[in-house]
């Protein structure tokens, strides 16, 4: 065959192509550069992540089968991770545009103000504002991955638990913010927006789990994969947790190629366009999960709307447009935008927020009796029996309530087969502590996708192989009602801008031409020529202080004048001008400067010594000797002559 493509002239990258598929693998595959960076954050302090860096020790050695160059790192602090992160997007930029980047992150974020924070190893929380010191803004790496020249990138944060740290951030909302769409790219949580999951008590993560199973198995494309991995998730977690993503890449990107024979799979639900009424009510149901759209979820609800799951449907519709409307309320960033919210979600996790964005818009937390609300076009007013479920399930936490989804048995072939062999039999990971900065290593065995025979309640519920290590974040408890009930709040008007009057010349003293500006005094401080309040009169000593001796009126202890005090030989309104030999303050007299005498042991109090500059500050313990030398001033020259030449 090779021999037949050069004697036709055709080019030698045509003839490998088409040997590579022969063998079974694209040539896209073949050729594309594959890049990962796996990171997993244990070290939380007194509670500790119990299988961060195993999932993602499982994660890495999944991406390695499926052609990834890894880079791994454990437990980085906020400038490792920094920096591990820029040197990554550096290799990422160089890999060139038919390159796939991947990312994934185990540990634990946290949302506040919109914002996802990632929690690094060692950080020092004590405070909600101290995230924004000690924590990482995820958009900021998204973007900064976002620029390199790839045809697909994938971010996948396996973050959205709750841990003790969210006590932090308790008024808002739980696990992570709703994502927009990235060109390009695709962006995965672990949870849905709005929601966080338990700790996991097992040995490894169920997120990790099924993406270990996923990135192996082969025909899907990236859209599918996800759709896979959030049922295979909800199965494990008996519907406790369902992941999202968001998806904005090419859909014949794949990891593995299809089987021969077998076609790309682009989606889980490859008959969307027929109606749910035409299948039965599990199959139903595991279409609208998979999809996970706020028009799939109502879909089923007007099909099903007896079904077991139909309350579990209507919460997570609940949660899902609830996380909607607030995004597209943090948009518009208008009062009406916020009234809005808080009319339609009165417990939503973000009311504490809303009032918060409305004060620093100047506008009242409580809306006028009527006001236009916003029409939001994908996610109108809910029903009233959502918003029952939306103030019992989701406000309330009571998923654990909800009955458990339906077993995968009865789920079409093409939705959730049996896992691999290789991923029901996998080993308990390495015990690895967090000043190892490594990732155990992850013995996935070779099995055949498909091959499983075994039933998958054997998969779905294992034995907890640890207690939980975290107690439930205690939020506090909304008013009644919701802010309807709550009386007004006016915001405090403002306080009038006081200026104080400009200082004027005594009465009888002609003003100074030409002297300096009149100086305002600040506020709260006395004019000038008057002492503060609390201070004795210029000229008197301080209360308890003996009298200076031989001190001139007007003069402050060390020679300095008095504010507003006269001075001979100075006009009002002109600064005093530095004499020679005098360092920082005008010359004294020599007449002004007393006699130091020096105290008997029987005599009174010490005379307090006249010049002497005050102690610097934090100095203690100034030894002083009992018979001081007199203090020695050289001679002030009071009218030096014109004639007298300066150095320099």
């Amino acid at each position: 065959m090779r021999a037949t493509f050069f004697r036709r002239g055709l080019p030698r990258t045509y003839a490998l192509a088409v040997v590579v598929l022969a063998g079974g693998m694209s040539a896209a595959e073949a050729q594309q550069k594959r890049l990962g960076l796996v990171v997993g954050i244990s070290d939380y302090g007194t509670t500790n992540h119990p299988t961060a860096l195993q999932d993602a020790g499982l994660v890495s050695q999944s991406l390695k089968g499926a052609g990834f160059e890894v880079t791994e790192a454990a437990n980085l602090s906020q400038e490792e991770f920094r920096t591990t992160f820029r040197d990554f997007t550096q290799k990422a930029a160089s890999a060139g545009p038919d390159s796939i980047i991947t990312v994934y992150i185990a540990g634990v974020s946290l949302q506040d103000d919109g914002e996802n924070i990632l929690i690094p190893a060692g950080a020092n929380l004590r405070q909600r504002t101290d995230l924004a010191l000690e924590g990482l803004r995820l958009n900021d790496f998204i973007r900064a991955l976002g620029v390199a020249p790839a045809q697909a990138r994938m971010v996948m944060f396996d973050t959205a638990y709750a841990h003790p740290y969210g006590q932090l951030v308790a008024e808002g909302a739980r696990g992570l913010a709703l994502g927009e769409a990235v060109p390009g790219m695709v962006i995965a949580y672990n949870a849905a927006p709005g929601l966080a999951a338990p700790l996991p008590q097992s040995s490894y993560g169920a997120y990790a789990m099924a993406l270990a199973e996923t990135l192996r198995e082969p025909g899907l494309n990236l859209n599918a994969m996800f759709e896979r991995v959030r049922l295979r998730v909800n199965d494990l977690s008996a519907g406790a947790q369902t992941p999202w993503h968001v998806a904005s890449v090419p859909p014949n990107i794949v990891l593995n190629a299809p089987k021969a024979g077998a076609a790309l799979i682009e989606t889980l639900a490859p008959d969307a366009g027929k109606p749910l009424a035409e299948l039965s009510g599990d199959e139903a149901y595991a279409r609208a999960l998979a999809q996970d759209t706020i028009k799939g979820y109502e879909a089923f609800l007007a099909a099903y709307p007896t079904h077991a799951q139909a309350r579990r449907v209507r919460a997570q519709l609940a949660a899902r447009r609830e996380a909607v409307t607030w995004q597209r309320a943090r948009k518009q960033n208008t009062d009406r935008a916020y009234w809005t919210y808080m009319k339609r979600y009165p417990k939503g996790s973000h009311v504490a927020e809303a009032e918060r964005r409305l004060t620093r818009l100047s506008a009242p937390i409580e809306p006028p009796p009527r006001f236009d609300e916003v029409i939001f076009e994908d996610a109108p007013p809910p029903p009233p029996e959502e918003l029952v479920v939306f103030d019992s399930v989701v406000a309330d936490d009571g998923w654990a309530e909800l009955p458990p989804p339906p077993p995968p048995e009865v789920y079409p072939a093409y939705l959730l087969p049996p896992p691999p062999v290789e991923i029901i039999d996998l080993p308990p990971p390495r015990h690895v502590e967090p000043w190892e900065r490594a990732l155990p290593v992850v013995a996935v065995g070779a099995g055949v996708v498909g091959a499983a025979l075994l039933a998958n309640r054997l998969w779905k519920r294992p034995q907890p192989v640890r207690p939980v290590v975290a107690p439930p974040v205690v939020r506090p408890p909304r008013p009644t009602g919701g802010w309807v009930n709550r009386p007004p709040v006016v915001l405090p008007p403002r306080p009038p801008v006081v200026r104080p009057p400009v200082a004027q010349p005594p009465v009888g003293r002609p003003p100074v031409v030409g002297g300096p500006p009149p100086v305002t005094p600040p506020l709260g401080r006395p004019p000038v020529g008057q002492p503060p309040v609390g201070q004795p009169p210029v000229g008197q000593p301080p209360v308890g202080q003996p009298p200076v001796v031989g001190a001139q009126p007007g003069a402050r202890p060390g020679g300095l004048p008095q504010p507003g005090a006269i001075q001979q030989g100075v006009r009002p309104g002109v600064l005093p001008q530095p004499q020679p030999g005098a360092i920082g303050r005008p010359a004294t007299p020599p007449s002004a400067v007393p006699p130091v005498a020096t105290p008997s042991p029987a005599s009174g109090p010490k005379p307090v010594l006249q010049n002497a500059p005050p102690p610097p500050p934090g100095a203690r313990g100034v030894l002083q000797r009992s018979n001081p030398p007199p203090a020695v001033r050289p001679p002030a020259v009071q009218n030096p002559p014109t004639n007298v030449q300066r150095p320099g």
